[in-house]
C-alpha cells in the first residue's frame, strides 16, 4: 500500500512541475476618423497570451513593441497598449491635416499579430502588416521572430540551426534553381541587390507546414516591382540542419 502511495505522489509530483502550455486568445483594435467622404483607419489584431507568467509577458511586450515600431512616428516613445498605438495613428493624420489642410486623402493601417508555430521548445510570432501614410504607394509586409515559450525569451534565428552555413548553402543552391540563376553567375547578375554580391538569408524566416519559408520582402533583394519574393524549403532537406524545431 505504501508502494502504491509512492507512485501516486510522484506522479501527481511530476504532473505538478510540468510546465503550463502558453494559452493565446486573438483581440482586436481599430479607431478610425472620418472627415466628408474619407476615413482614416488603424486596425490591430493580436494573438495576446493569457498566462499568468513572465514568459507570457515577454511574448505580449515583444508583439507591442514590434507593431508599435510599425506604425509609430517617434521611434524614442515607449507605448503603454494597442489603443494608445491606435490613438497615436489617428492623432498624427489629424495634426498633419492641420499643418497640410490641402492634403486629402485617407491613411489606412492595419496588423495582424499570430502564433503561427507552436512546440514545447519555440514559439513563431509572425505579423503581417500594412501602412499608407500618403505617397506612391503603401509600405507592407511581413515579420517574423522566435521565442522560447518556457522563458519568453527571444531566439536568434542563427540559434535555430546545429549547421548555420550548410544551410545558407543549401537555401542558396535552392535559391538560384527557382529564380533561374546558373551557378557560374554571381548572385546579382540578374537583377538582385544581395549585399557584396553573396547571397544570405532573408531578415524574416518562418516555421510552416510545409518546411522552412525564406521570405524576401519588398526592397529587401530587389525592386518594389518584384514584390515579396518567397522560398520553401521542406523539412525534410532542412531537418539536418534544425537544432530547435
Amino acid at each position: 500500500m505504501r508502494n502504491v502511495f509512492l507512485l501516486v505522489f510522484a506522479a501527481l509530483s511530476l504532473f505538478s512541475c510540468k510546465k503550463e502550455e502558453l494559452n493565446f486568445k486573438t483581440k482586436k483594435f481599430h479607431k478610425e476618423f472620418a472627415q466628408k467622404s474619407d476615413t482614416t483607419i488603424i486596425e490591430i489584431e493580436v494573438d495576446v497570451a493569457q498566462n499568468k507568467s513572465e514568459a507570457a509577458d515577454s511574448i505580449n511586450t515583444l508583439f507591442l513593441k514590434e507593431i508599435n515600431f510599425l506604425f509609430s512616428f517617434d521611434s524614442t516613445k515607449t507605448t503603454e497598449n494597442y489603443p494608445e498605438i491606435c490613438a497615436q495613428f489617428i492623432k498624427e493624420y489629424v495634426d498633419f491635416r492641420k499643418e497640410m489642410p490641402e492634403y486629402a486623402t485617407p491613411w489606412d493601417a492595419n496588423a495582424m499579430g499570430k502564433i503561427a508555430y507552436q512546440s514545447e521548445k519555440l514559439l513563431n510570432l509572425t505579423i503581417d502588416y500594412y501602412s499608407f501614410t500618403g505617397g506612391a504607394h503603401g509600405n507592407g509586409g511581413s515579420r517574423s521572430f522566435f521565442a522560447d515559450p518556457e522563458t519568453g525569451k527571444r531566439i536568434k534565428k542563427e540559434d535555430l540551426f546545429s549547421d548555420f552555413k550548410g544551410f545558407v548553402k543549401l537555401a542558396e543552391q535552392k535559391f538560384r534553381k527557382q529564380q533561374k540563376i546558373p551557378a557560374r553567375l554571381n548572385i546579382n547578375e540578374t537583377g538582385y541587390w544581395f549585399e557584396k554580391d553573396a547571397f544570405h538569408l532573408p531578415e524574416n524566416i518562418f516555421y510552416t507546414d510545409k518546411g522552412i519559408l525564406l521570405l524576401y520582402n519588398q526592397y529587401e533583394i530587389a525592386s518594389y516591382a518584384e514584390g515579396p519574393i518567397e522560398l520553401i524549403i521542406p523539412y525534410s532537406e532542412a531537418d539536418k540542419f534544425l537544432k530547435i524545431k
